[in-house]
C-alpha cells in the first residue's frame, strides 16, 4: 500500500472561494502523486463548504482519504456566531464521500 501526504490546500482560495470540484482538481494535480491512501494535514479551506467539496473531489481520485483539521479548517470568523467545533462538524456533515476518514484519536485496525 502507498500513501501520500499533502497539506496547506487552501482550497477557498481557488476562484471565487467557493471552487467546484473540477476546479479543485485543476489546481492540485501538478501537485498530486498517485497512491491508495491520500493524507491532509490540515489546512484544506476556512470554507466549510469547501472543505467539504475538496475531501469528496480528493475522494474520487484515492480509494482512501485521511484528513485533520488545520488552524485555517478550525477558525471562526468574529461575524459568525458558531464555535470551532460547530464548524468543523458542519464541514464534516457536508462531505457526502463514504472513504474519508477524519483523525480524532480513536483506533482503526
Amino acid at each position: 500500500m502507498k500513501g501520500f501526504l499533502i497539506s496547506d490546500i487552501h482550497a477557498d482560495h481557488i476562484g471565487n472561494g467557493n471552487p467546484s470540484k473540477a476546479k479543485i482538481l485543476r489546481y492540485l494535480e501538478k501537485h498530486l502523486c498517485p497512491a491508495d491512501v491520500l493524507f491532509i494535514a490540515g489546512d484544506i479551506s476556512d470554507s466549510a463548504t469547501a472543505f467539504a467539496t475538496t475531501i469528496d473531489a480528493l475522494c474520487g481520485l484515492y480509494s482512501k482519504v485521511v484528513y485533520c483539521f488545520g488552524n485555517h479548517d478550525m477558525t471562526v470568523h468574529k461575524s459568525v456566531n458558531e464555535s470551532s467545533h460547530q464548524k468543523t462538524l458542519r464541514a464534516v456533515n457536508k462531505i457526502s464521500s463514504t472513504n474519508s476518514l477524519r483523525m480524532n484519536g480513536n483506533f482503526i485496525d
